[in-house]
């Protein structure tokens, strides 16, 4: 299992490698409640809601989970099938039933927003050993993002942690939707 995983993340350097000019990565951490991440980890939830979220983003960007307090973990990762801008009103009519959230909850949330995000998963995966705050902490200077930070600096040496599985790692694509040159997808 060890071996997939070391795959995994060599498969992450080398598109990296690959995209030197880029200014922000496709990858991201995003802090999320227990609840909801428990939901997505279950596929009840399919579609996270944000009030900013970059939609620079591109499809098969990559996902990291922090689970915030009290777990206070990176937990798993998760594919970002698309980014949807909307009104509140546009996204609870499109995506009500994959958000697993009540609607006075969801209209407190982007209560005086005027558009919103609404961020389809594709595939996910509970790390086997979350990674506590502590030790991103210590390792990484790490600090919980209030919504989302990208995968930068010291940060990157997070894709290298054995504990980080990578979902569909040979669906990548870069920021505008292709197949990253020089690799051939796996069958």
């Amino acid at each position: 299992m060890a071996t997939v995983q070391k795959q995994m993340v060599l498969y992450i350097i080398v598109i990296r490698k690959e995209q030197p000019g880029l200014m922000q990565t496709n990858e991201i951490i995003i802090s999320i409640r227990p609840e909801h991440v428990g939901n997505i980890m279950a596929g009840r939830k399919t579609v996270e809601l944000r009030r900013r979220f970059p939609e620079s983003l591109a499809e098969g960007g990559l996902m990291l989970i922090y689970a915030s307090s009290p777990e206070q973990s990176l937990v798993g990762a998760a594919r970002i099938e698309n980014v949807k801008r909307m009104t509140p009103l546009g996204l609870w009519r499109s995506f009500k039933e994959q958000v697993c959230v009540p609607r006075d909850l969801f209209n407190a949330y982007f209560a005086g927003a005027e558009q919103g995000f609404g961020v389809l998963l594709g595939h996910t995966v509970r790390f086997d050993d979350p990674i506590p705050v502590s030790e991103l902490k210590e390792r990484f200077s790490f600090s919980p993002p209030q919504s989302y930070r990208y995968v930068r600096g010291s940060l990157i040496g997070l894709l290298n942690d054995e504990r980080i599985q990578i979902p569909d790692r040979h669906d990548y694509r870069d920021r505008i939707g292709r197949q990253p040159s020089g690799r051939r997808r796996a069958h």
